[in-house]
């Protein structure tokens, strides 16, 4: 049988079999055979077992200084030329001082966490179409829909914002830059983009079949990439990120416990790595809800290489300050009941979502992946309440994935529903309802024979 025709039939086998009749949050939810996971390695080409987190490899100068080059976007000195500097060794045994220096564009834009994630996903669509040396071109909606921001007008205008920064920004590396060649390089007045054309429907006569923007990245960038100068980037736990701050010290955490299984760091010295106001947590009790927000965006996520991310927070010995905890548990150590990963909660799931208005935003952003049925908007409700944004969004980014693989999915309010239980266990969350121990959709269970 041929492998398009086979991989659908099997496609929409699973899909059957995983779709839910859901009415309400008091009714249960009647799954069939197969999981979310499962039907997710279905889909791909027969022979891959790979799953759909999609790792980027970036070139590696500007991963490793990310968290420098692409602060987040509260940083109070965004505007302003910045520098780094350091002393170093040089290979002829003198010492020299390597800086890396970020000069704005003349309107004061800067390079910041957004335009990371745009630089991420034109690396993956120069990656698509074979590595081009010469510029390649986009459609502005084609990169929204990379990183999963409904193409509207406002989204569409921040992504051109957001090229145009990558053009006009320089970055200067004195002793700092790797190619293939050097590890103590010097290149000053780079831009990430060399190339950068985009004309409004105006600029091109009226003219919509030529609309786009053409790019090509920096020669040193280009030939970098080819030449395995790179660094792993989990671009779908960026994704899933909602806060600028916690999306760079997922980067710097990622990179970290890329050698090492655990990584402790006081929340007040976190304050000044991450570049943040002092005086807003100057108190302890400020610095607890710091933690908390960053517990919220970056437990259970995966990391680039595919292990999972667990955040704990725990007072310091002194009692002057809290800790944040970072563990890298391999995925199948979650079968053996890892803390803070498996374990099983003694208590149904609390509410944690109070404010109204989040709950409703919550509630409009579900609806309009699934629909408006009234039927569903109790479970919604529920979920809204029960569960952390974070979650609620990686779920939405999932399920994204798998509609434009499987787009004739039926009941996407019900297989949308799956997808959330699977993730919350992912997560080392309870589902709303008790599901027991045994449940199909806990990790620890979806690879036991039937």
């Amino acid at each position: 049988m041929p492998r398009k025709k086979q991989q659908s039939e099997i496609t929409d086998n699973l899909t059957q079999n995983l779709e839910l009749t859901v009415v309400s949050a008091q009714e249960s939810e009647r799954s069939g055979k197969g999981s979310v996971e499962e039907l997710q390695l279905s889909l791909l080409p027969s022979g891959e077992s790979k799953e759909l987190s999609e790792i980027i490899s970036t070139e590696r100068n500007y991963d490793r200084w990310a968290n420098f080059i692409f602060p987040h976007t509260k940083s109070p000195d965004l505007k302003e030329i910045r520098k780094k500097e350091w002393r170093l060794e040089l290979p002829n045994g003198k010492e020299g001082t390597a800086s890396i220096l970020i000069t704005p564009a003349k309107d004061g834009r800067c390079y910041t966490a957004r335009t990371y994630d745009v630089y991420l996903a034109l690396v993956w669509f120069w990656r698509e179409l074979g590595m081009p040396n010469e510029p390649f071109k986009l459609n502005l909606s084609q990169i929204a829909r990379k990183l999963e921001m409904p193409t509207s007008g406002k989204n569409l205008k921040a992504i051109l914002n957001e090229l145009e920064v990558l053009y006009f920004t320089n970055v200067s590396w004195v002793l700092s830059f790797q190619d293939i060649t050097q590890r103590f390089m010097t290149t000053k007045n780079q831009r990430v983009l060399e190339t950068f054309n985009y004309a409004t429907l105006e600029e091109r006569g009226g003219l919509s079949g030529q609309s786009g923007v053409t790019v090509q990245f920096n020669e040193n960038i280009r030939n970098n990439i080819r030449n395995n100068i790179t660094t792993p980037v989990n671009f779908t736990a960026r994704k899933a990120i909602r806060s600028s701050v916690a999306k760079i010290l997922y980067g710097r955490i990622d990179s970290i416990l890329a050698s090492h299984t655990r990584l402790e760091r006081r929340i007040e010295n976190l304050v000044g790595e991450l570049n943040l106001t002092a005086h807003r947590y100057q108190h302890k009790s400020q610095r607890k809800v710091l933690g908390e927000m960053l517990i919220r965006n970056l437990n259970g996520l995966e990391l680039s290489n595919k292990n999972i991310l667990t955040v704990e927070l725990s007072e310091t010995v002194d009692s002057q300050d809290f800790k944040l905890i970072f563990k890298s548990i391999p995925f199948e150590d979650r079968k053996k009941g890892s803390k803070g990963v498996a374990k099983l909660a003694d208590q149904s799931v609390k509410i944690i979502n109070t404010d109204p208005i989040l709950i409703e935003n919550i509630v409009a952003d579900m609806t309009a992946l699934t629909g408006s049925n009234k039927a569903n908007l109790g479970l919604y409700y529920s979920i809204a309440k029960h569960y952390s944004e974070n979650l609620i969004h990686r779920a939405i980014g999932e399920f994204k994935e798998l509609m434009s693989l499987n787009p004739k999915i039926s009941n996407k309010s019900a297989y949308f529903t799956t997808v959330v239980h699977v993730i919350a266990h992912k997560m080392g969350e309870e589902w709303i309802k008790p599901c027991g121990s045994d449940c199909r959709y806990r990790p620890e269970n979806q690879f036991l024979p039937e």
